[in-house]
């Protein structure tokens, strides 16, 4: 009978070993802060952040010249990131500095607009405007009027800390306020371009210098986590090891019980 429980025990913490190891992982959600997280530098759950570079330009202040923007996105909401050559600027008051995402969303020139700060580019269908140190803005093309016009975007916001370990502006905004569904229906393929608008003398800084970059989004989905890799959080390590130790010394304490009641 000793022997057949312990069969019993073994199985059972076989059965719990595999549950544990294969815990089920949702795609990292960006900390909308202004510090910058191993999320935007890494492959995370099997999505990498999408990103484009710019030189440092002379004429250009540091502070207000792009070095690196990036995006990526989780189930609910696009994340972008804005990098300069020093610490990032944003201002408010009668001279605010203002960052333009703007978007072709359905990769068609003939249904957005013309908007001349972004290159001189057409068929954006979205602005998406941190107006100075307050809000960040959702402009809509209307092909009716012919101009860009405010939408409301209560899930849009940015995060900002001079103070952070890795100063950097972030920014979210909605999908569905994008006019993206789901991460599931947005292309690879959104013709954009960002202009940083410092807010006093020209030159502004725009990404690409020229033309546009292909802005998408990833698809995460629920992962599997099959081991102790590299690729596992560290939350996750410890959770595992916890739970697997507690049913270790359960399995023992029971074990010993039983030896007690046998002899």
């Amino acid at each position: 009978m000793f022997v057949i429980l312990c069969r019993r025990l073994e199985i059972v913490f076989a059965i719990v070993l595999v549950l544990l190891s294969s815990t089920v992982a949702l795609a990292v959600t960006i900390n909308v802060d202004g510090n910058r997280e191993l999320a935007w530098d890494t492959s995370t759950n099997g999505q990498t952040p999408g990103q484009i570079t710019d030189v440092d330009e002379s004429l250009i202040t540091n502070d207000v010249d792009i070095e690196e923007f990036k995006w990526t996105n989780d189930t609910t909401y696009l994340y972008f990131l804005v990098d300069t050559y020093d610490i990032p600027r944003i201002a408010g008051g009668l001279s605010p500095t203002r960052i333009y995402v703007c978007i072709d969303v359905d990769n068609d020139v003939n249904s957005g607009g013309y908007y001349g700060n972004c290159n001189s580019q057409s068929g954006f269908d979205k602005l998406v405007v941190l107006n100075g140190t307050t809000s960040v803005e959702l402009y809509t093309y209307n092909s009716g009027t012919g101009s860009f016009e405010p939408v409301s975007s209560p899930g849009s916001s940015f995060g900002y800390d001079t103070g952070a370990a890795v100063p950097v502006i972030e920014i979210q905004v909605p999908l569905n306020d994008l006019g993206i569904t789901s991460s599931a229906t947005c292309i690879q393929t959104m013709p954009s371009v960002v202009y940083y608008d410092n807010g006093t003398v020209d030159p502004d800084d725009n990404v690409p210098d020229s033309g546009n970059f292909n802005l998408g989004c990833g698809l995460p989905t629920a992962i599997t986590l099959e081991s102790f890799d590299g690729g596992i959080s560290s939350t996750y390590n410890s959770t595992f090891l916890l739970l697997t130790g507690a049913f270790g010394g359960l399995l023992a304490v029971g074990g010993w019980a039983l030896w007690r009641r046998h002899r």
